[in-house]
């Protein structure tokens, strides 16, 4: 039996919406909220679009471990007036963007939702939605 469910997704936009909000501030970690039981979102991040009005992207791994197979059809993003979610697909011999179906989830399964491949768009984001400044310098993603 399959079940489609996007609520969880909610947890994952606003997590990433809410560690955007503070400007040169650590976001305190959000709490979830309408997750579902063996799902587990890790390295959630929104990336705001370079010019303004155009889609933000949601980037996320997702992880789960429940007893039973479901599918996610759908996303929501807390600051966005609406989400989808997109991959990447070759039609006509090129590759495009475009909505993804449901992505079936069992025991075990893990899903990257990462540049290139499976992400969430969240389109019209209220002003609400701001940039923060990473406090650790790109110097130190590097080192060994």
């Amino acid at each position: 039996m399959t079940q489609t469910s996007s609520g969880f997704l909610r947890a994952v936009a606003l997590a990433a919406c809410l560690s955007m909000a503070a400007c040169g501030e650590e976001a305190p970690a959000p709490e979830p909220v309408d997750t579902i039981e063996g799902i587990t979102i890790t390295d959630a991040r929104l990336v705001l679009p370079p010019v303004s009005g155009n889609p933000a992207a949601v980037y996320f791994n997702l992880s789960y471990d429940g007893d039973r197979g479901i599918a996610v059809s759908g996303a929501e993003v807390a600051g966005a007036k609406s989400a989808t979610v997109h991959d990447m697909m070759e039609y006509d011999f090129k590759m495009t963007m475009a909505e993804a179906g449901p992505v079936p989830l069992t025991n075990g399964t893990e899903v990257a939702f990462e540049p290139g491949a499976k992400h969430v768009m969240a389109f019209e984001l209220d002003d609400s939605v701001q940039a923060r400044r990473h406090r650790r310098s790109y110097a130190q993603d590097f080192r060994r």
